[in-house]
């Protein structure tokens, strides 16, 4: 699918395009590229599908977009989140990784 945004002055056709697939196995939704963009729809998706199973990976993945976007310390907070409300969750160990790449130790508990 193509997500299309305008930019300042110009309409949807100059502006920015988002090419995203999901791939419909367990726990999996994944969007390429424009990470300010792709981080707005992790976000939009947590909020509509709060419950839903893609919420730890959405939430990682956002972590991911913010240390693209060179938000370090907007990224640690968002992988801290998910190690503490998914601790035996896959994207927790994946967030444990990043915060040690981001030169953060979370101490055990």
């Amino acid at each position: 699918r193509k997500l299309r945004w305008k930019r300042k002055g110009m309409g949807k056709r100059g502006g920015l395009r988002v090419i995203y697939f999901v791939r419909y196995q367990p726990n999996e939704c994944w969007m390429l590229t424009l990470y300010a963009k792709a981080k707005q729809e992790y976000e939009t998706l947590n909020g509509n599908f709060s419950n839903s199973d893609f919420v730890p990976s959405s939430k990682y993945k956002i972590g991911l977009c913010l240390t693209e976007l060179k938000k370090p310390n907007e990224a640690k907070v968002i992988f801290e989140q998910v190690i503490k409300d998914y601790p035996q969750s896959t994207e927790a160990e994946q967030s444990k990784e990043k915060l040690k790449s981001l030169g953060v130790v979370k101490k055990s508990q």
